[in-house]
This record gives structure tokens, C-alpha cells and sequence, in this order.
């Protein structure tokens, strides 16, 4: 009875391990690459994790210049700091141009002062945006009231670097000033223009009293034409009317002598036909007459 049961248990565990082969060939077959992929997972490692680089925290932090652009926008203190290194040259120059190695060292300074490299092209660039401004300043000047004052906060540390020297002489609150025969060119001195064509443009004055009276003569001339050309047209149309009325009594004339002619024209007709039937009546009664005269004799 014992090896009856042997063999039973070893034909079902024949059969268990033939349905399990069955079951795994038939996955291997739905899901070949999933199959793949449990074969190399015991054989992979992970790769530590290195931090990214931004995570790193750098020992000197770059500065933080307040969501400006440092290349292009310039601080007060650096430009005040552009005026005084150029303007030094510029008068040791005899307020000409400066040199390339002028500029370099302008720059240099500039970026030693500012902490930002800055280029001899960035500095004139940005002295040539200085003059532009200075120009249109002095502009509004020479064309408003005598009481205008300009609050561009450069104004006075430029227009004592740049006005004539009628204008300004020696030195006003440490600012550069001197005799000045030109404004300095932010290219380079051999760009070929001269300094006199780099003073500021400016429109000359013209009188109030002489504008006035001019526009006040065109006025009245326009006024006085214009009133001619009207009077003009007022004495065509009251010609024309004129005109037109005497036109209208002459045909109401022509009119009525026309009726009148027409009514005495029918009147007589009518009077000649009355007569006419009156001498008729009349001959009748006379012939009547001597038929009774002859009738009775």
C-alpha cells in the first residue's frame, strides 16, 4: 500500500513540475523583454548620486547688482568717476581729443573705481551719450525764460568741463573748468573730426516784440483779403439781383401792355360784329316796311 502511495505522489509531483515548466514557457513567450530585464536586474548597481552643480556653494559669491545690467546701465558714482578721469585729460590736453592709450587709461581707472572691467568703447559711449544730453539741456536754455535751470545732476560738472570760456573761467565747487576752444570727441582723435564742429548747436535767440508784430501784420493781411474777396462776392450778388429784378418788371411790362393790346383788339372786334348785326336788323325792317306798303297799294 506504502509504494502504491510513493508512486502517486511521484507522478503528481511529475505533473506539478511539467505545469510549472508549461507556465513559465508561456510567460517567457507573452514577455520576452520582461523576462530580460529580471535576468540582468541582480547583476545591476546603482550609481552613487553626485550633486548637482548648482548645489555647490561657491566660497566668493559674484555681487548682485540689483536686477540691472551692469554692462550697459551705469551707476551715478561711475559716471562721476568717468567725468573726473576724462576731464583731468581732457585739460591737460588743452580740451582736445584724447589718445587710444588716453582712453585705456580712463577705462582702467573707471573699473578700478567701479569694480566692473570696463572697456575704452563703453566709456566713450557713454560720455557721447553725456554730451548728447548736455547739448539738448543747454538747448531748452537758450530757447525758455532767463529763470530755467536745468536739474540734470551731471549739468554742472559737464558745463564746466564743455562751456566756453566766457562762460565759465577757474574753478567753480572742484569741478574742471579752463579756457575751452571745443568739446572732446568720444571716438578716437583720428576720426577727422575737428573740435569746433563738436560744440553744442544751439538756436539763437530771436525777439519776442519782432515775432509778434510779424505775425500780427500777417494777420491783418489775411483779414484785409479776405475781406476784399468777400466784398467782392456780396456786390456780384446784389448786381445780379439787381439784374434779375429788372429783367422781372420788364416782362410784367411787356406783359400787360400785351393784354391790354390783346383786350382792345377783342373790343373793337366785338363792337365791329354788333354792328354789323345792327345794320342788318335795320335793312330787314326797311325791306318789311315796303313789302306792307306795296301789299296795301
Amino acid at each position: 500500500m506504502s509504494d502504491d502511495e510513493d508512486e502517486l505522489a511521484h507522478l503528481q509531483r511529475i505533473k506539478n513540475d511539467d505545469y510549472e515548466y508549461k507556465h513559465n514557457y508561456s510567460d517567457s513567450q507573452k514577455h520576452p523583454k520582461k523576462k530580460k530585464l529580471k535576468a540582468l536586474i541582480p547583476s545591476y548597481e546603482f550609481a552613487p548620486r553626485v550633486p548637482p552643480a548648482s548645489t555647490v556653494v561657491s566660497s566668493n559669491p559674484k555681487p548682485s547688482y540689483g536686477g540691472r545690467n551692469p554692462l550697459t546701465d551705469w551707476t551715478e558714482h561711475e559716471t562721476l568717476v568717468l567725468l573726473d578721469a576724462w576731464g583731468e585729460r581732457f585739460l591737460k590736453q588743452g580740451r582736445k581729443s584724447l589718445r587710444s592709450e588716453e582712453w585705456q587709461e580712463v577705462a582702467e581707472k573707471v573699473s578700478q573705481e567701479s569694480r566692473i572691467e570696463r572697456t575704452d568703447t563703453q566709456c566713450r559711449n557713454r560720455l557721447d551719450t553725456l554730451k548728447k544730453k548736455y547739448k539738448k539741456e543747454k538747448a531748452k536754455m537758450s530757447i525758455s525764460d532767463k529763470g530755467f535751470a536745468s536739474d540734470w545732476i551731471y549739468f554742472k560738472k559737464m558745463d564746466a568741463l564743455l562751456s566756453p570760456p566766457s562762460g565759465r573761467a577757474g574753478l567753480d565747487s572742484g569741478e574742471f573748468v579752463g579756457p575751452s576752444n571745443g568739446l572732446d570727441s568720444p571716438q578716437n582723435s583720428g576720426s577727422g573730426r575737428s573740435e569746433k564742429d563738436e560744440k553744442p548747436r544751439l538756436r539763437p535767440k530771436r525777439g519776442n516784440n519782432g515775432k509778434k508784430d510779424k505775425s500780427f501784420k500777417l494777420l491783418a493781411d489775411s483779414f484785409r483779403k479776405f475781406s476784399d474777396i468777400y466784398e467782392k462776392i456780396e456786390r456780384g450778388k446784389r448786381q445780379q439781383m439787381a439784374e434779375l429784378e429788372r429783367m422781372r418788371m420788364d416782362f410784367h411790362r411787356d406783359l400787360e401792355l400785351q393784354k391790354r393790346e390783346i383786350l382792345e383788339r377783342a373790343q373793337a372786334e366785338i363792337a365791329r360784329i354788333r354792328q354789323g348785326r345792327d345794320d342788318d336788323d335795320d335793312n330787314d325792317d326797311d325791306d318789311e316796311d315796303d313789302d306792307d306798303r306795296v301789299m296795301s297799294g
